[in-house]
């Protein structure tokens, strides 16, 4: 498994490489933590947004990474490798966290804004893979 996984290393996003997943999460997660712990976007950023919606913006970033990792791991063809797919994803957290858990957990609520948050996670995540597979198309046909 290792060696597979090492392998995928260095495929571009697309092809199911995991290189691209384990950089942006850490990126991500670096920037959550910056915000939850240190209040680093104080001052930059509205203070409602970074209190109550920034990790959600987050998630929709990580929701595609975490499955995508996962898939790589258990050695599934399936990757969140399109706009659609990111999108689908993203309605179904929306549902199960902002539809299902607040009808089933009284402490938690419903929230429109965290749904969009979500939703521009998904999307700035697609267009970081779409840049990214651009970037290495271009270094493909200019060394080859």
């Amino acid at each position: 498994m290792a060696s597979f996984f090492l392998r995928s290393l260095v495929k571009g996003p697309k092809e199911g490489g995991c290189l691209f997943n384990l950089m942006v999460g850490a990126i991500v997660m670096v920037f959550y933590c910056l915000n939850r712990f240190l209040h680093g976007f104080d001052g930059v950023l509205p203070r409602e947004f970074l209190l109550y919606h920034f990790g959600d913006l987050c998630g929709g970033i990580l929701f595609p990474i975490y499955v995508n990792l996962v898939c790589i791991a258990a050695k599934s063809s399936f990757r969140i490798d399109s706009l659609g797919k990111a999108m689908m994803l993203e309605a179904l957290c929306s549902a199960v966290w902002e539809g299902a858990i607040p009808l089933l957990w009284r402490a938690s609520t419903a929230d429109i804004l965290d749904v969009v948050c979500y939703f521009v996670g998904g999307l700035v995540y697609w267009i970081m893979m779409s840049l990214c597979n651009t970037g290495m198309r271009r270094s493909v046909e200019r060394d080859g």
